[in-house]
């Protein structure tokens, strides 16, 4: 019944477009990362203190016409609770923060092969756009998001959504690695069974060990974010330890890259001094050695501990 509602509204919302190339009227700003990376954190960190729009678990479930669901129920301006509550990155309750994840696949294929400009749909780029502009408008205000997907879309959204800011959130590769792995046993029942993004090389990632996956799924994560970065000032880079030990100095980085580009923010209530860091979630003893292993093999890893 949901997905109908959806399809209906989808067309409603594009016989009510107004013009799709016509500048947005406040400022995007996407949250990127690799599964586990902290992304959720930062996203629920900026929606506790400062007054930007987001994406909601609202509009995600009206993903057909998201600007009317704000409309209606003014989710973003209800008061806000810090609340740092998920599990895998999902939230409680409507107005808990999304990824919003059904709305990016109403205009871009699962499979990341499919996202590169030249395969690209156009007119469904178009309709996007005017489709997010509606959305700014019914905000009011710069809104932010988090789509991991987004790292393979960044030529299409960077050429269609030109307006939109970018923060990048990285982790110890080791305790990202360890937590993709736990997700995959608590979610899907086997280490072995894929979780979360799906990078252009899956199908040949599909054939490598557990333990090699959940490597290869961040790095070429994060190597098409640093891909698509280049020769850009739009994309400020984060991490994970950073954000828990020193929230304020983060939140002055912040605020001082979209001072940059003309993003005035306010903040609406007291910085936390800091994040207690979530203990590293337990897999098995084997595989965490043969993890290890891999990270000593490959590069040794981005800040692993050796031991």
């Amino acid at each position: 019944m949901l997905e109908r509602l959806n399809a209906r509204l989808e067309r409603l919302e594009q016989w009510a477009a107004d013009g799709s190339m016509k500048p947005l009227p406040y400022v995007p700003i996407v949250i990127l990362g690799s599964p586990r990376s902290g992304t959720t954190l930062l996203f629920q960190f900026l929606v506790a203190s400062y007054d930007l729009a987001f994406t909601a678990n609202l509009h995600h479930a009206l993903f057909g016409w998201p600007a009317l669901a704000e409309r209606i129920g003014r989710v973003t301006r209800w008061p806000r609770t810090a609340d740092y509550s998920s599990d895998a990155g999902r939230t409680r309750g409507p107005r808990g923060v999304s990824e919003f994840w059904r709305y990016w696949y109403r205009f871009f294929p699962k499979s990341a092969e499919e996202c590169s400009l030249d395969r690209i749909d156009l007119r469904r780029m178009e309709v996007m756009r005017g489709s997010f502009r509606a959305l700014m408008r019914a905000f009011g205000r710069p809104a932010v998001s988090k789509n991991l997907p987004a790292a393979f879309r960044l030529a299409a959204l960077q050429k269609f959504l030109p307006e939109t800011l970018y923060l990048v959130i990285s982790r110890n590769e080791l305790a990202s690695a360890v937590s993709i792995l736990a997700a995959r046993k608590r979610i899907r029942g086997d280490y072995a069974r894929w979780w979360s993004i799906r990078p252009p090389n899956l199908e040949t990632l599909k054939h490598l060990a557990p333990e090699h996956q959940v490597i290869e799924q961040i790095r070429a994560t994060e190597q098409a974010i640093v891909s698509g970065s280049m020769n850009s000032n739009r994309f400020l880079t984060l991490t994970y330890e950073e954000l828990c030990r020193d929230p304020p100095r983060v939140a002055t980085r912040i605020e001082s890259f979209l001072d940059l580009h003309g993003v005035e923010i306010r903040r609406i209530r007291p910085l936390p001094a800091s994040f207690e860091m979530r203990p590293t979630p337990k897999i098995d003893p084997e595989l965490e050695v043969r993890l290890r292993a891999q990270l000593k093999a490959t590069e040794g890893g981005r800040g692993v501990d050796p031991a």
